[in-house]
């Protein structure tokens, strides 16, 4: 893709433990680029569309998360309509969870959602560090403020309770100045991890989901101000592992600190753009000058190198992976330029207001 620019293992008892803990370095694994180029069928295949019919009430401006549970698609769009939107496995829209207000239930913005599988609700993530909680059908059941005085930003829940991570964007020093935070199913503080950086970043992550969980369980914590990856496993108790990527030109945490130092560096240096947990490994891409280079990280083991591949044409969006499928979405014009993927496609679809659901597999570096 040419001419881009964007204007320690710590165990704990998960329940007793109220105390924050820093996470040391524990290994690293050098990207090495190599001559090989991929396009985007080389890396995937089996592509797939779903048009969304939103009707009136389903209308929505941008899909900033979206992900597949128990049959339906669950789509954050935190401008325009700023709500979470469910539609059913055949792309119908079916509901809305929350919405803007000053009533019960309603909240002033919106940041983030999470699902939790095992208490069958849906938790909304606002600002200030607010979390709104509602039923499968999208009912109102609580709301409460989790966090005093760091600014928490994305949220995902486990067996045990939820992760929230306030990605830089918060106090930078004190005993409020840390990048991953627990809670129990009732939303009681259990433990902070993790310092934060020095300057308070003004860069968002450009990972759509930096706290993914992992489908043998567990989470994993993409940095992207730092390259680092933390893997997080809270069967029994909070254990953070931490592992870092170094790239040889990687950008320096101040200039995302910086939006108008990042908008005039980003051809000088690397940073990523997106990254996806699919089975026990990571896909990593990242910016180098007007390129795109990928590469394959495996969860469970410590290799000191791995190979990374220029890639060539157009990155969609990697959104979430469930089932051995990758969810992405592709608007007409994208659909148009690449026509090529796919066997056949309805004229309607080129009419679509909103974006479409694009599905794919991953054929190559994962076992099927």
């Amino acid at each position: 893709m040419k001419g881009i620019l964007l204007a320690f293992a710590v165990g704990v008892s998960l329940y007793s433990c109220k105390e924050a803990v820093s996470v040391p370095m524990d290994n690293e694994t050098q990207v090495v680029q190599t001559s090989e180029v991929y396009k985007i069928e080389d890396l995937f295949c089996d592509f797939e569309l779903l048009p969304l019919n939103t009707g009136t009430e389903g209308l929505f401006r941008n899909v900033n998360k979206l992900v597949f549970h128990d049959g339906h698609y669950y789509i954050l769009d935190k401008s325009g309509k700023r709500q979470v939107l469910v539609f059913d496995r055949n792309g119908n829209y079916e509901r809305s969870i929350g919405r803007v207000g000053r009533g019960q239930g309603e909240y002033t913005n919106i940041e983030d959602f999470t699902i939790d599988e095992d208490g069958g609700r849906v938790v909304i993530l606002a600002y200030p560090s607010l979390v709104y909680v509602y039923d499968m059908e999208g009912r109102f059941l609580e709301q409460k403020k989790i966090e005093e005085h760091s600014m928490l930003w994305n949220i995902a829940s486990h067996e045990h309770g939820f992760v929230c991570a306030t990605n830089h964007q918060t106090y930078t020093e004190g005993e409020h100045a840390f990048l991953l935070y627990f809670f129990d199913k009732n939303f009681n503080f259990v433990s902070k991890r993790v310092s934060v950086l020095p300057e308070q970043m003004q860069m968002p992550p450009f990972v759509a989901s930096p706290l993914m969980k992992k489908e043998g369980g567990g989470l994993v914590y993409f940095d992207t101000y730092t390259a680092n990856r933390y893997d997080i496993d809270v069967s029994d108790s909070i254990s953070i592992k931490s592992h870092k990527y170094l790239l040889d030109n990687f950008m320096p945490y101040e200039f995302f600190a910086n939006a108008q130092e990042f908008v005039s560096k980003q051809t000088m240096y690397n940073y990523f753009l997106w990254a996806i947990c699919i089975r026990d490994r990571l896909l990593a891409f990242y910016v180098d000058g007007q390129d795109i280079w990928g590469f394959v990280s495996e969860l469970e083991k410590d290799a000191p190198e791995t190979e990374a591949f220029k890639f060539d044409g157009w990155l969609p969006d990697l959104m979430c992976y469930a089932d051995g499928t990758i969810y992405s979405v592709i608007n007409a014009r994208r659909l148009e330029e690449n026509k090529s993927l796919f066997k056949e496609i309805p004229d309607s679809l080129y009419e679509q207001g909103n974006d479409i659901v694009f599905m794919f597999k991953c054929k190559k570096f994962v076992d099927k």
